[in-house]
């Protein structure tokens, strides 16, 4: 049975930790002027510190963390009773003459490495076959990656576009070759190491092409139009089970088209295609139907892309619909709920007042009651026994994920070894648990179980830093294309993190590049709209980016 207790003190001190590398790594993007100024990073201490007491095992120790957590929370207060500078300006565009002598002083740039990091999406999109179906007779080719930060390192002086997730995704990459010394097999966890790499390859790849407002423009709208192909692809390539009455019966009669690839020789998990829509659909809604100004990528014909949007959207809804995923209709409830809230001020009063009656009815019927009524409703053709432990199936694969991170709580068990380990050190008497499981159905603690805690610190932060960035941006933007781009983006973060709360799309998993084109757009919108000051020299290698 899980110690709710314990694990909700192990929450505080993980999520303190997590705040503090998130306020480091964005601290150093700014060059580091502001961390000693940062509240959030004594929030972070004041986090680890409470956590650490109440998970403490002698009264002595807890004290000694408690006081500690304490003095930071303290220091904290100081810094925001203290009289805060104003923001800083961003870095004023060098003149002419200047941008000259500089450019004429500046050796040219190798032909070749210039060259392929201005073509780095199209070398890219070659290398993904190779990367989201590796093998180990082509494990060469994963080198292109590297290559081609090496020939920007030749070109531009830089591995990879800075941006405030680099001290966060270094530890990332960090426990990922720390996973491949605990893993069982190498050969096992390939797919979603390589799927790892490759998506964050992505999106340093789009962070370096996405300089310019028109090409933001460019890269959110073929990443909607990409969505409705998702949806497609899924639509056509699910191994569909009924669970919702009428919906059951229509993704019956669904054709799986998509099958025999390699890790869903019988088609796609329904699940993992809900969760993959979550990251495109409420940036669909958000363009399409809110926004007032959304037009398409080029001047002209923006009515004809912005009715391909409406479609592509009507189509991406209607797969998440059908594929009954009772965690991805809750988290898009709550993106649809947040959207709601930001983009309608007086239906603020109406979803409040739905919260209340849910709330009251929920009390007045019991949890038992809306437990029973869910699965009579959810799936009456298999029963209320089926479904019961169906539901309570979920808490015991969470045990064992836990079990996994106490065994391994520093390397994890290697990204993809869940599902094996499990089985052999973890076993249950449960059968529908007793199966080969993808992942642990909570995406904090499959971060966990993958890379070791400090891996779920550093996947944690990267929620936490995406979150600050999307909030940022919708403080500061100005008009309301960008605004409901902001809201959209917002809305699906707080979508997918509530799915991820029962089911996941696990880290490395071949949708999951979705997830890093998402964070690539809210950076460079961040970075469009509240323009902040690199480190020195940073912004004028931005400005002569081509």
């Amino acid at each position: 049975m899980i110690n709710w207790g314990l694990v909700l003190a192990n929450s505080i001190w993980i999520g303190g930790a997590a705040w503090i590398l998130a306020a480091v790594s964005y601290a150093a993007y700014r060059g580091g002027r502001r961390l000693r100024a940062n509240t959030g990073l004594y929030l972070g201490l004041g986090l680890v510190g409470a956590g650490l007491a109440l998970s403490a095992g002698s009264g002595l120790e807890r004290a000694v963390w408690a006081l500690l957590g304490l003095a930071a929370l303290g220091a904290g207060w100081q810094q925001i009773r203290a009289p805060q500078p104003g923001p800083e300006p961003p870095a004023p565009p060098p003149q002419e003459p200047e941008a000259a002598a500089r450019a004429a002083a500046r050796p040219p740039r190798p032909a070749i490495a210039e060259w392929l990091v201005r073509t780095e999406l199209g070398w890219l999109a070659l290398l993904a076959p190779f990367f989201l179906f590796p093998a180990p007779e082509r494990v060469i080719l994963l080198l292109g990656l590297p290559g081609l930060w090496l020939a920007r390192r030749r070109a531009r002086g830089r591995f990879v576009p800075r941006s405030p997730l680099d001290g966060v995704l270094v530890l990332l990459l960090v426990m990922v070759l720390v996973s491949l010394y605990a893993t069982f097999d190498i050969g096992f966890s390939l797919g979603k190491v390589a799927g790892l790499v490759f998506g964050i390859g992505v999106y340093y790849a789009l962070l370096e092409w996405i300089t310019t407002r028109e090409r933001l423009r460019w890269a959110t709208w073929a990443y909607l139009l990409a969505g409705g192909g998702l949806a497609a692809i899924g639509l056509l390539g699910t191994n569909w089970i009924a669970k919702l009455g009428i919906l059951g019966q229509l993704s019956a009669h669904l054709p799986t088209v998509f099958h025999g690839l390699p890790g869903a020789e019988q088609g796609f998990n329904p699940n993992e295609v809900a969760g993959a829509l979550l990251w495109v659909v409420p940036l669909q809604l958000a363009v399409g139907v809110w926004s007032p100004t959304a037009r398409g990528p080029g001047r002209r014909g923006a009515w004809g892309a912005y009715l391909v949007l409406v479609l592509v959207t009507i189509l991406a809804v209607g797969t998440l619909l059908i594929t009954q995923s009772r965690s991805a209709l809750l988290g898009a409830a709550v993106g649809g709920g947040l959207l709601i809230w930001l983009a309608w001020p007086r239906g603020r009063l109406i979803l409040g007042a739905g919260l209340l009656a849910g709330l009251a009815l929920a009390l007045y019927l019991g949890p038992q009651t809306l437990i029973q009524k869910y699965i009579d409703v959810a799936d009456p053709q298999y029963g209320t026994a089926k479904q019961t432990l169906s539901i309570e199936s979920r808490p015991e694969i969470w045990l064992r994920a836990i079990y996994g991170i106490e065994d391994f709580p520093v390397t994890g068990m290697g990204m993809n070894a869940f599902r094996r380990v499990r089985l052999v050190m973890y076993p249950s008497s449960n059968p529908d648990i007793n199966i080969d499981l993808g992942h642990a159905h909570n995406h904090l603690l499959q971060a966990a179980v993958d890379l070791g805690l400090p891996g779920l610190i550093a996947y944690l932060a990267i929620w936490l830093v995406s979150g600050a960035l999307v909030l940022a941006t919708w403080r500061r933007a100005a008009d309301p294309g960008t605004r409901a781009l902001a809201a959209g983006a917002g809305a699906a973060l707080a979508a997918s993190f509530v799915y991820g709360m029962t089911d996941t799309v696990a880290l490395g998993a071949k949708p999951g590049v979705c997830f890093w084109v998402l964070l690539a757009l809210i950076v460079a919108m961040w970075r469009q709209t509240v323009t902040p000051a690199p480190g020195p020299g940073e912004a004028a290698a931005a400005r002569e980016l081509p």
